[in-house]
Order: structure tokens, then C-alpha cells, then sequence
């Protein structure tokens, strides 16, 4: 089970008590997966999903408020790509009921008199209700996306991850920027942009992401992105290290290389025995350990020199060939 199929899942098993959680729920249901079929005997309510459980919670929801029956229906064949699709048609008096309740359209003696595109502006009164809303968009045509603990590479050795997304994708350009304004209030960095035919309101950081999951109830899904953030951000921690050791170490040898080769040019020009005993002793030392670090010298020696008074001298030696070259 994928990260975002997890999170669905516990976003659905939070179980809602008011007709008002409710009926937030079933008005987030209808902008995600819900759609009007005209027919002569009036207008019905249908929804389409292929998340069983999700048409399954509308159902129990709209009978538990309007104490009707309902039955699921189910398209398709299992090994299509998106598998079955699981429908749910309302009758038209309890439409027009839903319809009403939600703010969705306005209902003058029994018939739709208009509808509203736009969400109600009493569902910001109640931050239940707005939850409830939240979770059954996210459940209906969200996604969430987080990178492997550890990072896989492909056959010619690049990383492969996504990083850390969160997004909800919409037919309708007005309702992604409408969805877009309704979560603001949590961040000003949830954005929304055309993707193809569709529209994706989305969050790419991974704190931001943390806080609407909080906010959601989702709290297993928090647990769970927390822990890949902190290994993660251990795994990145200890690779900088690595790799700054690495720098260090490529440093070392380049600068060991450099002194070998100066030691070299000196004893194929003037000799060693023309340096100052204490550069002789130093380049003796050298070219017999041309891979040694500093530290592996200052050891080596008979007497005590710090680590730093070998690097002067080694310094002081390579200058003098410098020296000679100029000369030549």
C-alpha cells in the first residue's frame, strides 16, 4: 500500500458525529466525485470512484441523514488499469435534500431554482465542517507523495525521488483556485497551476505537508512522514560528512603530490643536501611515506614537531622549487 493509498485510508476511518461533519463531508464527496444526471423523472445525484471505501462512507453518511437506502453499483473489469469503478446514484427527492443542505443549489417549491458554483461562505463558521470538507477532496482526487527512506538508484546510478508532494487534481480551473483561497488560511505556499487539461493545487514542502495531515487528524500518516524526514535528513547529514571527509582526503593526496614532485625536481637540481637540515629531514621523510597524512608524519618523527610546523616546512620546500624553476 502506497503512502497516499494509507493516508485515504485513515482520513476515512475518522469517524464524523454531527449531521454538519457530515454533510461537509458529502459537499467535499460531490465537488470531488459527484455529478448531476438529468433524466425525465427529475435530477439525480450520482458518485464515481474507484475507491470502494470511499462510496461506501458517502452512502453510510447520506443514509445516516436522510434515513434512505442506498446501493452501490460497480463498472468496469478488474484488470482494467484503473479496476472496477464503484457508482453510487441518489433518488431525486433526497438530490434535491443534499443539494439544498450543502449550499450547492437552491431548491424553491421542490425544484432547483439556481445552483452555486462556489462554496458557501458559512462553511468557514465551522472549522469541523471545513475539515471534513478538506478530507473528502483530498480522499476524492488528492495525492500524497513522499521520497523511500533511502534513496534508490537507477541502472547508470542517478537518484531516483520525487521529494515531498501533496496535491489535488481538478477538471474545473475556478474550483482549484477556489480549493486554492480555502486552504490558504493554512499557508500562503499552496499553489495551484494548469497541468494538462487539469488543474493541481499542490505543496511541495514537507513541513507545510506535516501541518495539513495534523490539522486532517491524520496523525499516523504524521508519525510516518516525520520518520522519513528525520532519516532522511540523518542520510543527507552523514553523506555531507562523507563527502566533505572525501574533499578532505582528495585535498590531502593533491597536496602530498605537489610536495613529492617538488622534493623530486629539488634532488634532481641542487640536491636535498643543499636544503636547511630541518627541510632535508622533512623531505626524506616525505618521499619515503608519499601517502602519509600529517598527522601519520609528526608520528614518524624522532623528536616532537607539530602537525602544523611539518605543514610550514613541507610549504617551505615547495617554494624553494617553485624558486628553481623560475630560475631555469
Amino acid at each position: 500500500m502506497t503512502f497516499s493509498e494509507k493516508l485515504k485510508d485513515e482520513l476515512l476511518n475518522i469517524e464524523l458525529t454531527t449531521d454538519d461533519e457530515m454533510l461537509g463531508f458529502l459537499l467535499g464527496s460531490i465537488k470531488a466525485v459527484g455529478s448531476l444526471n438529468i433524466k425525465k423523472t427529475g435530477v439525480i445525484l450520482e458518485f464515481a470512484s474507484n475507491n470502494y471505501s470511499y462510496i461506501m462512507k458517502i452512502a453510510e453518511y447520506i443514509k445516516k441523514i436522510y434515513r434512505v437506502e442506498l446501493n452501490v453499483g460497480r463498472q468496469g473489469k478488474k484488470d482494467d488499469k484503473k479496476g472496477f469503478v464503484f457508482t453510487l446514484a441518489v433518488p431525486t427527492n433526497r438530490t434535491k435534500d443534499i443539494l439544498n443542505d450543502t449550499g450547492i443549489a437552491v431548491i424553491k417549491d421542490e425544484e432547483i431554482y439556481s445552483f452555486n458554483s462556489e462554496f458557501d461562505k458559512d462553511i468557514y463558521k465551522s472549522e469541523d465542517k471545513l475539515k471534513s470538507i478538506v478530507r473528502a477532496l483530498v480522499i476524492g482526487v488528492g495525492g500524497a507523495y513522499v521520497p523511500t527512506k533511502i534513496d534508490i538508484e537507477d541502472e547508470e546510478g542517478n537518484v531516483k525521488s520525487d521529494g515531498y508532494r501533496l496535491e489535488l487534481v481538478f477538471e474545473d480551473g475556478m474550483l482549484a483556485e477556489e480549493v486554492k483561497n480555502m486552504l490558504q488560511f493554512l499557508s500562503t505556499n499552496i499553489k495551484a497551476i494548469e497541468r494538462g487539461n487539469n488543474y493541481v493545487v499542490y505543496t511541495k514542502e514537507s513541513n507545510l505537508i506535516c501541518d495539513i495531515f495534523a490539522w486532517l487528524g491524520a496523525n499516523n500518516a504524521v508519525l510516518e512522514l516525520n520518520d522519513i524526514m528525520v532519516e532522511r535528513s540523518v542520510s543527507n547529514e552523514i553523506n555531507r560528512m562523507n563527502n566533505c571527509s572525501l574533499a578532505n582526503i582528495d585535498k590531502a593526496v593533491n597536496a602530498g603530490l605537489k610536495q613529492i614532485k617538488a622534493i623530486e625536481y629539488i634532488q634532481s637540481t641542487i640536491g636535498l643536501d643543499k636544503l636547511q637540515d630541518n627541510l632535508k629531514e622533512i623531505a626524506i621523510l616525505r618521499i619515503s611515506k608519499p601517502s602519509a597524512t600529517l598527522i601519520e608524519l609528526e608520528e614518524a618523527l624522532d623528536h616532537k614537531i607539530t602537525k602544523s610546523g611539518i605543514n610550514h616546512r613541507l610549504r617551505k620546500i615547495v617554494e624553494i622549487a617553485d624558486r628553481l624553476k623560475e630560475g631555469n
